[in-house]
């Protein structure tokens, strides 16, 4: 983490000047479903010599849109969005081989920084300077010293994802090529482990190769790191592949009354990196899996009906230890079927029809069955403000993110607040009656941070967490981060009452304010303060140094 901090990316130069009158749209026009009066353009050039970069992705996106905008830089790197409603945006800017930045980002692995928009306003040269991503390249032999070809190759990095550490692939995965060679291009600077996942399916070598880690092993604490610089190539990050015993998973899907099922989607999945090996289904309902390494795995198998949006599933966890699994029996059972309605704090409803606005089930148990698509339909709010979810299954908690001028207040029922607290959703039952209910009283956190000397700070990151522990876990109501505006100041909306403390850090890698061991370390530093229903409470923080 230490080494993150120093890798600053100076290149990164984002600069916005003072609302200024109207002036005439270049073609690069960009518009959304929910329209207003303002405008965001700009320009994007290259780190290396300031030269325009062409054909730049620009994404903006708001709590309150539906969905993003999106833009592209022209000949001479210009972007432009309008007819943007007032709102609170990021924006990010990527290209191939170029490091993907965020506005405002400075370092590696931090969040960018919110543009505050005002209706009518025109915001300019919110300029991008991208660098050239860091490079990593090597060659893939195996034990013999023989080129390996057609393994893919990640770069990895540990962090906090949706509350549990993992080993998180960064960038795109390349496959090696008949010499046995990858280069990872596009990385940002930091310490990574290079390793190999073998491709499913029959390998063009004739034996089956095991998951591998720089610089030649399957243990992942063996293996080395990999630390880069900004801009930098780090070549020769050679893999010796190991010939492991990897498997086979075979088994049946079947339906709920015994027959072959062939329209099931059925994967093994690994859960601590949440990577999928597929499966293809024959006509008599079995399947295989080649190439599987040793490791515990989830199989999972969904199937969703096409006529009622209602979704069958099956999931079973299976041990591999270096024989052939076989003679698996995935028997699909239709999901539950929940019903509910969305109603407010004081029951008035907002004056608007609902439009875009959804409820959504968050599994708790693992990212597996969410990568499979086992939690079901999201319940899209209808115009009598009732929704329904067809197929779900799991723990599961209740979200929504709701209107303008509303915040979430709880989610009930039975008379029972389940807000926090898991459904176990199971087999075919029937749930009627889950309330969501929303509250106009919307809480506000914001302020300013200064240094030791009560100068302002311009760089910074502020997590608010609440003051009892047990409300930190993942997926938590009561742990926000903020970065600052266009106006160094920070803005938190939507928590909950309660008893909060509150940090403004230098640096905050993207995932840390989920490790408890973190947030427990940021104690002693804090501000701490207390948030009623409807307030709006004003901090005057220092940098933790």
């Amino acid at each position: 983490m230490r080494a993150l901090r120093s890798c600053i990316l100076i290149a990164a130069l984002v600069s916005i000047v003072a609302p200024a009158a109207r002036a005439q749209a270049p073609a690069r026009d960009t518009k959304a479903p929910q329209t207003g009066t303002a405008i965001i353009k700009g320009r994007v050039t290259s780190a290396e010599n300031g030269a325009p970069l062409r054909r730049v992705r620009l994404v903006l996106s708001a709590p309150a849109l539906s969905r993003p905008f999106y833009a592209a830089t022209d000949a001479q790197g210009r972007y432009e969005f309008t007819e943007l409603p007032a709102g609170r945006y990021t924006l990010s800017a990527s290209k191939n081989t170029y490091v993907t930045l965020q506005y405002g980002q400075r370092r590696a692995f931090e969040s960018g920084k919110p543009i505050e928009l005002a209706d009518g306003v025109m915001m300019e040269k919110v300029d991008f300077t991208l660098p050239r991503g860091c490079v990593i390249a090597g060659t893939v032999v195996d034990q013999a010293g023989e080129p390996v070809a057609g393994v893919q190759v990640a770069a990895l990095r540990s962090r906090y994802v949706s509350g549990k550490r993992k080993l998180d692939s960064v960038g795109r995965a390349v496959d090696t090529n008949d010499l046995g060679q990858y280069r990872l291009y596009g990385l940002q600077p930091g310490t990574y482990c290079v390793g190999t996942r073998p491709v499913p399916g029959p390998s063009d070598d004739g034996y089956p190769f095991a998951p591998s880690y720089y610089p030649g092993t399957v243990n992942l604490s063996e293996a080395q790191r990999v630390t880069i610089g900004l801009g930098q190539e780090r070549s020769a990050v050679n893999i010796v592949q190991s010939e492991g015993r990897v498997v086979k998973v075979s088994g049946r899907i079947i339906d709920p009354e015994g027959g072959p099922l062939t329209t099931a989607t059925v994967g093994v999945v690994n859960p601590s990196d949440g990577h999928v090996l597929n499966a293809i289904v024959r006509p008599d309902g079995t399947f295989v899996v080649p190439n599987v390494a040793p490791g515990e795995y989830g199989v999972t198998a969904t199937v969703r009906d096409p006529a009622t949006g209602g979704l069958s599933m099956a999931m079973l966890w299976v041990p591999v230890y270096g024989e052939d699994v076989t003679g698996l029996v995935l028997q699909m059972v239709p999901g539950s079927h929940l019903t509910g309605r969305v109603t407010t704090e004081g029951g008035k409803l907002p004056a608007e029809a609902p439009r875009g606005l959804r409820v959504d089930p968050v599994l708790l148990e693992t990212s597996l069955a969410m990568r499979m698509g086992a939690i079901g339909a999201q319940g899209i709010v209808n115009s009598d403000w009732t929704f329904d979810m067809k197929g779900i299954g799991g723990s599961l908690l209740f979200r929504m993110k709701p209107p303008e001028g509303y915040m979430l207040k709880s989610v009930v029922l039975d008379g029972r607040d389940i807000t926090d607290v898991p459904l176990e959703v199971r087999g075919t039952e029937e749930i009627n009656g889950l309330q969501v209910v929303l509250t106009s009283r919307v809480t506000e956190v914001n302020g300013g941070v200064t240094d030791a000397k009560g100068q302002p700070v311009h760089d910074y990151a502020v997590v608010v967490f609440a003051e009892e522990a047990a409300r930190w876990k993942w997926p938590s109501r009561y742990l926000f981060t903020a970065r600052p505006d266009q106006q160094e100041r920070f803005k938190i909306a939507n928590l909950p009452r309660g008893r909060y403390l509150a940090v403004a850090l230098e640096y905050l890698e993207d995932g840390q304010s989920e490790d408890p061991e973190f947030l427990e370390s940021l104690r002693l530093s804090a501000t701490s303060f207390t948030l009623d229903d409807g307030e709006t409470r004003t901090l005057a923080l220092k940098i933790r140094r």
